[in-house]
């Protein structure tokens, strides 16, 4: 495992359901950062056998539904989020990452234990209204997306262990489902009241 001062850690599985972890002793201070935290637990590895998937997201229920945020670091998730709840008293579950899985044969949103540094983290679970790709714009447009368009930026934003060719292709399978089975939108937004009226009449549409 490797961080951005060198290697930390080496991760190594012993059994089917057991790893050994031996970590770089001047690097013990730094297991409360996130990345640490999760790639030292290799959590992906555990929870794609239950065909659950870790979104890269800012995670928020409105009207008892969930929508999911999602773009690469630095892009405005916590931002939109912040609008929404600034303009439709909607709540963050969390401002970094969701656990999806089925419930009942509809996708839902479940709480995490890593937040990055948003520090908002509750362990809490929805059905998920929509995944909404982010990216900065001058004029606000959203666009519904086929499967086809959706996969390649779910799978860019959701944690998948691409060394073990089993979990690699179960993810696949299930980001695959995930994008025939959620809606899926790109948001081009600018950081105002404007952007939660073009995803929420983008939204309604859903609704026919």
């Amino acid at each position: 495992m490797k961080g951005t001062e060198g290697y930390y850690a080496c991760y190594q599985e012993v059994a089917s359901d057991k790893a050994r972890v031996l970590l770089a002793r001047d690097r013990i201070q730094g297991l409360h950062i996130d990345p640490v935290f999760t790639s030292l637990l290799a959590l992906e590895r555990r929870l794609i056998a239950r065909d659950s998937l870790i979104l890269h997201c800012a995670y928020m229920v409105y009207q008892g539904e969930d929508i999911l945020f999602s773009a690469p670091s630095e892009t405005g998730k916590t931002t939109q989020a912040n609008l929404w709840e600034k303009y439709r008293g909607s709540r963050t579950v969390n401002g970094d990452r969701a656990l999806l899985g089925k419930r009942k044969g509809r996708w839902t949103a479940q709480g995490w234990p890593v937040c990055g540094t948003s520090e908002v983290c509750h362990n809490e679970e929805f059905p998920i209204r929509a995944v909404v790709m982010l990216s900065q714009a001058k004029e606000n447009q959203a666009q519904q997306l086929p499967p086809g368009r959706s996969f390649p930026l779910l799978y860019s934003q959701i944690t998948v262990n691409k060394w073990n060719m089993k979990d690699h292709l179960h993810a696949i399978d299930l980001i695959q489902e995930l994008a025939e089975g959620v809606p899926v939108f790109h948001l081009g937004c600018t950081i105002s009241e404007e952007a939660v009226d073009c995803l929420e009449e983008a939204l309604k549409k859903l609704d026919g």
